[in-house]
């Protein structure tokens, strides 16, 4: 008391500058300081980002939110002009997301910076751009973008989003490009979709122009076309089954598969395929894990009475955290098969490599994981180059597969800061109270929103059976993301990494051409979290079978998330 405010500033992404001129007037800059005045300032910001849930309506997005917002005043006083304070108002805000449950187990920190969405630049908005950099033998080092703009609401401002039941009309562009070699991924979607929210079953239905060109064994492969698509999901809150997507789509493609050096083409396969694809998705939770399911069918039927072909693929992986606090081991384990009978092309065949994408933690139902998987996983060799190798020579791909992956990341505790400070709030004769405290007891305050939501829109009993079912909901999908977050969650984290992978490829039983061959390859490597970027830079190598020994792959990805 007794001091004059000289600044008050306002601490957050792309702050109004009317927002920051009225919290420096209400605070009273250049006046002596009140605490009263201060605490009206704080609740000026609080209300602008409160007022944000309107442009992310929790029941449309399946999110919740956490806010919090304290003030520095900090003493400014100087020879010529003593007793001056300087304010900083600091919002946190931390938004979860109870639908895409990898979204928060995925160790990819979310600052807790708040950002004042409506002064994001309209192109991000519109956007939501994701970058990708990739490296790989074959592929060589590529990069990608995806966006994705809802054309009902392209600023990303409407505020009539869970009025309207959250129907989006999505644009998506998808495109990679190899920066040394002449591959390429490229695809348009258009789409109408209704997510699930409030217990409602979300469906969505769409089509896809595509066109790539991919190495594959020995040779490369050549797919343009397009793709209709129709998708269910929704939630059946179980403990093993919590969520799950349906769907199913019917394609038309040109595909052309040649070896490298077959310049002329002359021996290529051309050939026009009609097929159609049925997948089945699932996540749920075991202890504190995350676990994923998938079951994939493919069938084409080829042109010039060439015949016709099915596939049948599953994938299943678990990822978790092992010991208390910020210093865990993490574990991430992927098992898969498949199989296919029919007159194979020889691109419809199983070939093994590294992975561009995360089984465990992409968004259930989105592009990348719909898709039947082309073989196993194993990172040691470049995409599509691991197949089985003919008595000439030539390589070819197998008709069955099975694989196993497993990672393993090492805490160093020196390495790492916590996403949640450990500010403490007040001191009582009850206790400590501390920021990760109030963020974690945020989920009672959600208790209370859920079961007034039960009785008002729902038509459940104002009684004790509808506080139980309030509280299990609460237990099941917001108490443990919010733990999450507050004990384990770092702003910035490097782990030691280490990798293990097996699998094998197996030929028709009738063919000694094409014989089986399984493989063995480990390495270790770095994992880099910085608030919302992630590196994964590691080495595998082929231990065996003996031919292949030579082999080994360096495998790096950096991926941005979440721009604001």
């Amino acid at each position: 008391m007794g001091f004059t405010i000289r600044s008050v500033r306002v601490a957050g992404r792309w702050v109004p500058k009317e927002l920051a001129e009225r919290a420096r007037r209400t605070a009273g800059a250049g006046a002596p300081f009140s605490a009263d005045a201060l605490t009206r300032a704080i609740s000026e910001v609080s209300d602008e980002l409160a007022a944000l849930e309107s442009s992310f309506p929790i029941r449309t997005l399946g999110a919740t939110s956490v806010l919090f917002v304290t003030a520095d005043v900090c003493d400014a006083s100087d020879a010529g002009h003593p007793r001056q304070a300087d304010v900083v108002i600091r919002p946190y805000y931390l938004r979860i997301d109870l639908l895409n449950v990898g979204a928060n187990i995925l160790p990819i920190p979310r600052s807790a910076r708040a950002t004042f969405y409506r002064r994001v630049p309209a192109l991000l908005r519109a956007t939501t751009p994701v970058l990708g950099v990739r490296a790989d033998r074959r592929y060589g080092p590529s990069l990608g973008v995806a966006t994705r703009t809802n054309l009902l609401d392209p600023t990303g401002t409407s505020r009539g989003g869970a009025k309207g039941g959250g129907a989006q009309l999505n644009l998506a562009l998808d495109g990679r490009r190899s920066l040394s070699r002449s591959f390429h991924d490229a695809s348009a979607a258009l789409g109408y979709d209704r997510p699930q929210y409030g217990g409602r079953l979300g469906w969505g239905l769409g089509g896809i122009y595509m066109n790539s060109r991919q190495p594959l064994a020995g040779g490369e492969y050549r797919r343009d076309g397009v793709r209709a698509r129709v998708g269910v999901a929704s939630r059946l809150h179980q403990a093993l089954l919590d969520s799950y997507a349906l769907g199913g789509g019917v394609r038309f493609t040109r595909d052309r598969y040649a070896l490298t050096d077959d310049v002329a083409g002359a021996g290529a396969i051309r050939t026009r395929e009609t097929g159609f694809e049925l997948h089945a998705l699932s996540d749920g939770r075991l202890g504190a894990g995350l676990l994923r399911g998938g079951v994939w069918f493919d069938a084409g039927f080829l042109d010039r009475d060439a015949g016709s072909y099915r596939r049948l693929a599953g994938r299943a992986g678990y990822a978790t955290e092992l010991g208390a606090g910020h210093n865990t081991v993490g574990v991430e384990l992927v098992v898969g098969g498949g199989a296919a009978r029919g007159s194979l092309p020889e691109y419809g065949r199983f070939f093994g490599g590294s992975s561009g994408w995360n089984f465990l933690y992409q968004p259930l139902g989105s592009a990348p994981i719909r898709e039947l998987p082309a073989g196993p996983v194993l990172r040691s060799f470049g995409e599509g180059e691991a197949a089985l190798r003919t008595a000439s020579g030539v390589l070819g791909g197998g008709t069955s597969y099975w694989h196993a992956n497993l990672n393993l990341s090492l805490p160093v505790g020196r390495w790492a800061r916590p996403l949640i400070p450990d500010i403490t709030l007040s001191e009582s004769a009850r206790g400590r109270r501390t920021l990760r405290t109030a963020l974690k007891g945020q989920a009672n305050s959600v208790e209370q929103w859920i079961y007034d939501d039960l009785v008002n829109e729902r038509g459940y009993p104002d009684d004790e059976g509808t506080e139980a079912v309030a509280t299990r909901i609460v237990d099941r999908d917001i108490r443990p993301p919010l733990t999450y977050l507050a004990d384990r969650a770092n702003v910035y984290a490097v782990k030691p990494v280490l990798l293990v992978d097996v699998a094998r490829i197996a030929g028709p039983r009738a063919s000694s051409a094409l014989a089986g061959r399984t493989w063995l390859a480990a390495g270790a490597g770095v994992q880099i979290n910085v608030v919302n970027a992630r590196l994964d830079a590691a080495y595998l190598h082929t231990l065996a079978p003996a031919a292949d020994n030579g082999r080994g792959n360096v495998v790096l990805r950096l991926s941005l998330q979440n721009f604001y």
